[in-house]
């Protein structure tokens, strides 16, 4: 004790002012009349000084206990994005600094690898620092100048606007994307969008998100576009024009906790609804869909380990537009009955497809396998709904952007009918002589209160008229599976072994008249099968070498006219295509083939391979899928392209340093196996990333290739993105101007 008045303490000193600053020093002052407090330290060492936000270290601490303020010398302040250090820092308030001679850095190094300077700052709150004549600085050389900046420090989630990106490039010129983020509580927060582009147009967006349990959750996300330079269709005309999209997408899950006999309660809700799903690809360069599909549902669930009981309705609906060219037979008869003022220089097919299917109730039962008495196992799928369904179809043709002709495909198709639907599966399994032989039989039970027309009835199945219009039938499916005893061989050392094993199964689903009856999904067509399938799988494992493949073919009795075009081949009556899976691992290598042959010619139908090699930060990939144009049109599958090719590859130049490059591949001509001159790229893109110790970068170039309105296009762009720790990522694409031609290939 000095006097009276004043106090000194000397040593290890601890301090608490208020419970909300936390002091350690060597030497504290504290004057008791004039309410002040002066902390230093010897010469070589700082004193640190805690608060809720920060740490701070400083050579002496002065500070008034009256009305909290202060200053300190030679200050470093520690947040959790980096460091602050100033030559004097002034406290004027509870979480107020005001600092001279600032730098900024989230590198720990002695030297650090890049900072910001500013003549003055500020730290608001604890939340963010003002600055003023900021100058960024990478190694001590500096690179740019800002009169003025805002940055966020707080460790935990903040209401407040995100730092604004600007963009450029040749397509869509100058841009600009400010995001406002609101903090609601820990586990509830919305972010808004408006996202501008000059020669582009504008999307508001909002994303908003509410944990309100860790199994109860609420997400929605919504967009509305203001799209320039979009094709529109008007006065039968396709012109380009400006066009108002949005898109609407909620998920709302709910769970509950409590338990009523054994039963669980959860609850999910969707809606999924817009003009169309292009909005993320124009202007977040992002899309997911081959169609507009919107998916509108809500689901009431109680679930036991037994049994799954469910309430929903859902509301679909598709959209699909196909482009192709016109054949020349097709234009030079469209031409000769409708003959234009010039020549034709494009011409494009347009078939449009609307399908719209709700189910308004549905309630279904689906049980686990249960024993029965020790005889056999057993289990359920039950439902009743109520179904509409809706379905038009159009053909447009238009020559030279102009419409030409329009045809009603199907004018409406529409159905409305009351459904039951019950399955169950009764199986057993028996084990004699290390051979096991299952066997099992599907009773299927289905009512429809609307059918299309009268029918014949098969033999194969029970089936009667009721209530008028409406019908029920009534018929069984059964299978048989025998495996035969695995043969394996182990050296003495454990070192190789090699495991073999044939299998015997038979199917049989009836066939029997299905027409008059409506097709909405997969519960409403029994495809018919008698098949007789044959497989061999073969295991070989070494210490270094793991060889799986596996044989099977399928002998089906009825005719090709009956198989399901999903498993039959193109030529052969009864065969089904020979099916081969094949996997080899050697690390690091990795390599998967699967393919279809047939037997009348022994084409190859589909191949699909893969290859990876993985060593360290070393990963290259290749696929690789061919399909026989035969095959695409027997299985109207979507694709009328034989080869596709995908190849990746990230190779490690340095330590810090990787090379990525990713390429997709298709081409048209017929081969097995494609001329490389022929190939055409979807996508390039190769990108160098630099992952430093506080900051990094990765440059690039992109291409890609994609149909508008049955346009092709093609678009390529430079690719910049740098990131500094705790300020972000800044990204952006310069793109060179669009190709763009007419459908013509």
């Amino acid at each position: 004790m000095l006097d009276a008045d004043r106090v000194s303490f000397r040593g290890e000193v601890e301090v608490w002012v208020d419970e909300k600053l936390h002091l350690w020093a060597d030497v504290v002052d504290v004057d008791k009349k004039a309410q002040t407090l002066h902390a230093r330290v010897q010469p070589g060492s700082f004193l640190k000084i805690e608060n809720n936000d920060f740490i701070i270290l400083a050579e002496q601490f002065y500070l008034n206990l009256l009305d909290k303020t202060g200053y300190a010398e030679q200050v470093r302040f520690h947040v959790d994005e980096g460091y602050l250090a100033a030559d004097r820092a002034e406290k004027y308030g509870e979480n107020e600094w005001r600092m001279i001679d600032m730098v900024y850095t989230p590198c720990d190094a002695y030297h650090a690898h890049w900072n910001l300077s500013a003549d003055s700052a500020e730290v608001r709150g604890g939340y963010f620092i003002k600055a003023c004549n900021i100058v960024f600085k990478i190694g001590g050389i500096p690179v740019f100048y800002l009169p003025r900046m805002v940055f966020p420090i707080q460790g935990r989630s903040k209401s407040g606007f995100l730092i604004p990106r600007f963009y450029f490039d040749y397509v869509y010129g100058f841009g600009f994307k400010q995001e406002y983020y609101k903090y609601f509580s820990s586990h509830c927060d919305t972010t808004l969008a408006v996202d501008w582009r000059d020669k582009r147009g504008l999307v508001v967006s909002d994303e908003f998100r509410w944990a309100c349990a860790p199994e109860n959750f609420l997400h929605f996300k919504g967009h509305y576009a203001i799209a320039r330079d979009s094709f529109v269709l008007k006065k039968d005309k396709i012109f380009k024009a400006t066009d108002h999209r949005y898109w609407i997408q909620a998920t709302d899950f709910r769970s509950s906790s409590s338990v009523i006999n054994n039963m669980l309660f959860a609850s999910l809700t969707r809606l999924d609804f817009g003009t169309d799903k292009k909005i993320g690809y124009h202007f977040f360069n992002t899309t997911d869909d081959v169609d507009d599909q919107f998916y509108n549902s809500g689901h009431l669930r109680l679930f036991s380990p037994k049994n799954h009981l469910e309430l929903s309705v859902a509301d679909e609906k598709t959209s699909r537009r196909r482009f192709s060219p016109l054949m020349p037979d097709q234009l030079e008869q469209l031409t000769s009955q409708q003959p234009i003022g010039v020549g034709v220089t494009s011409s494009t097919q347009e078939l449009e497809d609307r399908v719209g299917l709700t189910y308004l109730p549905r309630f279904e039962w689906n049980s686990a396998y249960a024993i029965w008495k020790n005889i056999f196992s057993y289990r359920h799928d039950f439902f009743v709904d109520q179904v509409t369904y809706r379905q038009y179809e159009y053909e447009k043709i238009f020559l030279n952007g102009l419409l030409a002709q329009e045809n009603i495909l199907i004018p409406q198709a529409k159905a409305d009918l009351l459904r039951a639907h019950y399955r169950a599966d009764l199986r057993e399994s028996f084990s004699l002589y290390d051979n096991t032989l299952s066997l099992w039989v599907n009773p299927h039970f289905q009512f429809r209160s609307n059918q299309k027309q009268d029918v014949q009835y098969s033999k194969n199945v029970f089936e009667r008229r009721v209530l008028g219009y409406g019908g029920f039938r009534f018929f069984l499916t059964y299978g048989a599976e025998w495996a035969l005893p695995e043969w394996s061989m182990m050296s003495e050392n454990g070192s190789y072994t090699h495991f073999l094993q044939p299998l015997f199964r038979w199917e049989l689903s009836p066939k029997f008249q299905q027409d008059h009856w409506y097709y909405f999904d997969r519960w409403d067509r029994q495809y018919p099968a008698n098949q007789l399938v044959f497989a061999l799988r073969n295991s070989v494992i070494t210490p270094k070498l793991a060889l799986d493949w596996q044989l099977s073919q399928s002998y089906d009795f009825y005719g090709r006219s009956d198989i399901f075009f999903l498993r039959r081949g193109t030529l052969d009556k009864h065969l089904l295509p020979l099916s081969f899976d094949c996997s080899l691992s050697f690390n690091p290598l990795t390599i998967a083939a699967t393919q279809e042959y047939e037997w009348r010619n022994g084409r190859l139908l589909q191949s699909e391979i893969s290859a990876s090699f993985v060593r360290k930060k070393m990963i290259i990939s290749a696929g690789y899928l061919f399909q026989r144009s035969e095959l695409q049109v027997e299985r109207a599958l979507l694709s009328n392209i034989p080869h596709f090719l995908t190849f990746s590859a990230t190779i490690p130049l340095t330590r810090q340093t990787t090379l990525c490059y990713d390429v997709q591949f298709y081409a048209e001509n017929r081969p097995y196996f494609f001329e490389f001159s022929t190939i055409r790229p979807l996508l390039h893109r190769v990108r160098l990333d630099y992952n430093g110790h506080c900051w990094g970068f990765y440059c690039g170039f992109e291409e890609k290739k994609y149909r508008e309105s049955g346009n092709w296009k093609r678009e390529c762009a430079m690719v910049l993105c740098v990131r500094l720790d705790s300020l972000g990522s800044f990204a952006q694409k310069f793109r060179q101007p669009q190709i763009m031609r007419m459908n013509s290939d």
